[in-house]
């Protein structure tokens, strides 16, 4: 999967809002590190989050 047009769509359902992020982007202290097929990969305060669809 090529990175570099990969985006993850981030929803955050307390605030209504839906996120487009492409790697390196973040919202607030959250990090997109890298898009997968079938999963993205965040970092939080030196923590890696893995997102699964």
């Amino acid at each position: 999967m090529d990175q570099q047009k990969s985006q993850a769509v981030i929803v955050d359902n307390n605030k209504k809002k839906t996120y487009f992020l492409n790697t390196g982007q973040s919202i607030g202290e959250i990090k997109v590190e890298k898009i997968l097929k079938g999963k993205v990969i965040l970092s939080y305060e030196g923590e890696q989050l893995d997102l699964r669809l």
